[in-house]
């Protein structure tokens, strides 16, 4: 799905820019610069911490409808900006031009990453977004309240 998006980025933007993956299996492009790297449990904050904008594509389908989000919050979380495709519950979590860009074609793919690579300011404006909503909305203090409520309710 990205793959053509990435080649337009390399074009436009040489050796200023290198994708990373962090799979179980090396993903090859020709002419992309890409960094693989196998997904490491016990190393999975430092693979993120490189990570200046995290991507996650999907297709519009049942399955990645029913997907939980958990790659775009660990994004925010390290405060790195974040592109996704609008599916499922990335709508819930991003607020486009907020916390997050959402990208549905090609050309908007490119688009949104390329206003994120051209514009610093943008760019640490959205990762200190998308820090504030994972701490405010998504964190052990921020929904301890409702888990001691329902415990409460459970015990009584």
């Amino acid at each position: 799905m990205v793959k053509p998006v990435f080649e337009r980025l390399t074009l436009t933007y040489g050796d200023k820019i290198y994708f990373k993956v962090i799979c179980d299996q090396p993903w090859n492009a020709e002419g992309i610069d890409l960094k693989n790297e196998k997904w490491n449990k016990e190393r999975e904050i430092e693979q993120l911490e490189e990570i200046d904008i995290g991507i996650m594509p999907l297709s519009d389908d049942q399955w990645s409808r029913g997907k939980c989000g958990s790659k775009v919050l660990q994004y925010m979380a390290m405060e790195s900006a974040t592109v996704m495709s609008p599916v499922g519950v990335n709508t819930h979590i991003v607020t486009h031009s907020e916390n997050g860009l959402l990208a549905t074609t090609e050309n908007y793919w490119y688009e949104q990453l390329s206003k994120l690579i051209e514009n610093k300011e943008l760019r640490l404006q959205i990762c200190r977004a998308g820090r504030e909503t994972v701490i405010n909305k998504y964190s052990v203090s921020s929904t301890k309240e409702l888990y001691l409520k329902y415990l409460k309710e459970i015990i009584e």
